[in-house]
């Protein structure tokens, strides 16, 4: 008997590659000789030993070749193969081997054959193909299967196509727990999530009990419509359901699901409730620290951002990735700490990390709001793939600097190399013009918006527009330009207009601008109560003053302190108008 290391009883479950290429080519000699090679699931485990080891000991053309002269054949190989090329990453590979199968094969296909092809439908978002494949299941009378209804729901749900996959989930009875949650996972998918919750509660409605993926994608779902209310509610089941699987001795809430809670949380406003789910989590990944510390940072606690950072680096075993880093910069960016940023970027370089486009993204984002403009440039210049996002950081970055013209510059650079803008570019694009006093131009950007780019303008580029005409003196068409918006004014509209008339001494503009602020659209503006003040006090309007002032005892509006900072020896310290507790 032959002595090898790969025995046919090590292509079980247990042992599922074999890296020895001299130990594979014996056990399939082995076959041979002991007339194993015939026996179907003896055979079956030898192609999908094949799949899953890399060359040069196994590998996808070795287990062509092996399946093409296997003795003989059947739906099973069919399945392993399939199936194999997919777990190997070649969705197309699995489709041609899908289409051979159901042009040549005298072998139907079963319900284990349609879900892997539908599976790299999905990945390919091949809706053409998915849809012949639909064709294919309900010709062999596989349509009542669940397993490959959910397939196909998810096969619709990535090539876009939400109606199809609405269809098929409407037309099938008797569902189980996985075509709900694959319902459920295509409407967040598809930026629905306001109907994925609907489903969500029609699927409880109908007492089927949701698993951890389907409660981790209604999470999210709430995540994205900041439905704190429902969000607290899901948490609430998920802990009573949690309570019960540790009394029956089973393990408790995955890593997932306590991300997906540390993540809602934090995105509905509610960062503590963020840091509770956390520190509550048995084990944290990655992923959980990085969720916790974009929320600090997304919810203005940059300080406890940077100190979680330090805490992960110094305690925990997961180290930072690029999405880690990338938050963490954005705290830097929000504090204005410079030092910090420099900190982030030395371990950036030191650990080898790679530098993906969205961290150095983020990278140039800071050094530009650190004050560091020169730097970020550089950063930008070194981006081999440049995004939407790498040239609205430097164009915003250039106009927050004045330096206007070659943010504009850098716009028409943007369009020569192909790459189409957003909405956002556009707020830096007229901050741009506005900044060098370039009127004209900022108009034909604001027209070109919707004539050329097809975007609607928001209330940010409104307001843009009016800091614009304020800028240059244009108050009466600034105030023509409101009164012809399409959407009700917000406060960086009215904001704009009454800083506008602060620098021309238009005073009864001006309190009508104030009104606005106070009256309705935003209460609690001290900004624009200290400039009609200070306004009202040049025309030594005495009495008019003391109202505003009586005004704001009344709201309860304090003018918020001037605030200064210092970096000495790493660390920031703060300073506000009137402080001395400072004991340096």
């Amino acid at each position: 008997m032959l002595h090898y290391s790969c025995s046919l009883s090590q292509t079980l479950p247990e042992r599922r590659r074999c890296t020895d290429t001299r130990a594979l080519q014996q056990l399939h000699a082995q076959m041979i000789l002991t007339g194993d090679i015939h026996h179907l699931p003896s055979l079956n485990r030898l192609l999908s030993l094949y799949l899953s080891s890399p060359p040069p000991a196994g590998g996808p053309p070795l287990a062509r070749r092996l399946f093409d002269l296997c003795p003989r054949s059947s739906v099973l190989l069919w399945n392993t193969l399939i199936r194999g090329l997919l777990d190997q990453g070649l969705p197309l590979a699995a489709l041609l081997a899908g289409d051979e199968m159901l042009r040549r094969s005298p072998f139907s296909p079963d319900q284990f054959t349609f879900p892997s092809l539908l599976k790299a439908c999905a990945r390919l978002a091949a809706s053409f193909e998915g849809r012949t494949l639909h064709g294919q299941v309900l010709r062999f009378g596989l349509a009542g299967d669940l397993y490959v209804q959910a397939n196909l729901i998810s096969m619709y749900s990535a090539c876009g196509d939400l109606l199809s996959a609405r269809e098929v989930f409407h037309r099938t009875g008797g569902r189980n727990q996985v075509l709900w949650g694959s319902m459920i996972s295509a409407l967040v998918k598809n930026n629905s999530p306001e109907e994925a919750l609907a489903v969500f509660s029609e699927m409880a409605e109908s007492g089927e009990e949701a698993d951890e993926v389907t409660l981790t994608i209604a999470i999210s779902a709430c995540a994205e419509l900041r439905d704190l209310h429902l969000g607290k509610r899901l948490h609430s089941a998920i802990a009573a359901k949690s309570c019960r699987i540790r009394r029956r001795g089973r393990r408790r809430s995955s890593v997932v699901l306590g991300t997906a809670l540390v993540d809602m949380y934090a995105k509905c406003g509610a960062p503590d409730m963020a840091k509770t789910v956390f520190d509550q989590m048995p084990e944290r990944n990655v992923v959980a620290w990085s969720a916790m510390i974009s929320g600090f940072a997304q919810n203005n606690q940059c300080e406890e951002a940077l100190d979680l950072l330090k805490t992960m680096l110094e305690e925990a075993d997961a180290k930072p990735n690029a999405v880690t880093l990338s938050a963490a910069l954005s705290a830097c960016a929000q504090m204005g700490d410079l030092s910090a940023g420099r900190w982030i970027h030395a371990y950036i370089d030191r650990s080898g990390m790679e530098w993906s486009t969205s961290l150095m993204n983020s990278m140039a984002d800071m050094y530009a709001k650190c004050g560091s403009i020169e730097i970020a440039c550089e950063i930008f210049d070194r981006i081999p793939n440049k995004d939407v996002v790498s040239w609205n950081v430097v164009i915003s970055g250039l106009a927050i600097h004045g330096r206007g013209e070659l943010a504009l510059e850098k716009f028409s650079q943007m369009q020569r190399e192909g790459l189409k803008p957003d909405d956002i570019t556009f707020i830096g694009v007229l901050s741009a013009c506005s900044h060098v006093g370039l009127t004209e131009e900022g108009r034909r950007h604001y027209r070109n918006m919707r004539r050329v780019y097809g975007i609607i303008p928001k209330l940010e580029h409104d307001g843009c527009m009016v800091n614009l005409l304020c800028r240059a003196g244009m108050l009466e068409e600034a105030k023509e330009f409101i009164r012809g918006m399409a959407a009700e004014p917000g406060g960086e509209v009215w904001g704009a207009l009454l800083g506008g008339c602060a620098v021309f001494d238009e005073l009864e503009l001006a309190a009508r601008a104030a009104g606005q602020l106070l009256g309705g659209v935003e209460t609690g503006r001290d900004g624009a109560c200290v400039l009609l003040s200070n306004m009202l006090a040049g025309r030594r309007r005495w009495g008019d003053k003391r109202r505003v002032r009586e005004f704001m005892e009344e709201k309860g509006i304090k003018k918020t302190p001037g605030c200064s900072s210092i970096e000495v020896e790493g660390v920031v310290h703060e300073f506000f108008s009137g402080e001395s507790q400072d004991p340096e």
